[in-house]
């Protein structure tokens, strides 16, 4: 008796130990759960802190942060391969051998380096505004009311490498970010043949032909004071 008494005690112990070891895991498992969202918490508070290009206006951002919509209005580009590239502005199909040719916006510095974060035109739409997101530190409006901040545009596409493909830039163009139009007016940019130069050096600077690109700048106007919804993720 003393030993099947034995026995279901070791039993009844081992039974508790797995729904303890169960629970154990559970908790870490939304430890887990509960740490990612965190993290991406503190990479959005990052981004916004810095400079930022984003596909959607946040709903809600920072107090004192600054907010420019940014879209591509036309382009031309004259290569042996694509005369205008306003025939794929709004398509996701393949035109003249190039396939998801989008741009790629960010925020250079006077010294060439990307700040922040980019982001490109979705896929089909290089018509698609993105939003950049201004620093709310006086030092940084001060660097950018120096001259010292500037907008890249590259004009990228998918390059088929054998059974892979690569994206390629075709060309860029930039914009200095003190001379941003805050009535909506069209600025048209000179494209620059590759490879990007993020210095701006007039020694690598060649035009590419004629070709322009044509980009309306606003500043968004009436944002509260709150924060990045937590359901967006870069």
């Amino acid at each position: 008796k003393d030993g099947i008494d034995t026995t279901k005690n070791i039993n009844e112990n081992t039974k508790e130990l797995y729904a303890e070891l169960k629970q154990t895991k559970q908790n870490l498992e939304q430890s887990k759960k509960k740490a990612l969202a965190l993290g991406q918490q503190i990479t959005l508070l990052a981004n916004i802190s810095t400079w930022s290009v984003l596909p959607k206006l946040p709903k809600t951002v920072i107090d004192g942060t600054s907010i420019f919509r940014v879209q591509i209005k036309d382009a031309a580009i004259s290569t042996s391969q694509l005369k205008s590239v306003s025939d794929v502005l709004v398509s996701r199909e393949s035109k003249d051998g190039l396939n998801d040719v989008h741009v790629l916006v960010m925020i250079v510095d006077e010294k060439g380096q990307v700040l922040g974060q980019a982001y490109r035109t979705p896929r089909g739409n290089m018509l698609a505004p993105l939003y950049i997101i201004c620093p709310s530190s006086e030092d940084e409006k001060k660097r950018v009311e120096a001259g010292k901040r500037f907008i890249f545009f590259q004009i990228k596409h998918e390059k088929m490498k054998q059974d892979f493909g690569k994206m390629s830039t075709r060309c860029f163009a930039f914009h200095n970010f003190a001379k941003h139009s805050r009535d909506g007016k069209n600025l048209s940019l000179q494209l620059y043949k590759k490879p990007t130069d993020f210095t701006r050096d007039p020694n690598n600077l060649v035009p590419h032909g004629k070709d322009k690109l044509d980009v309306i700048l606003t500043e968004v106007q009436g944002m509260e004071d709150q924060v990045l919804p937590d359901s967006y993720v870069h």
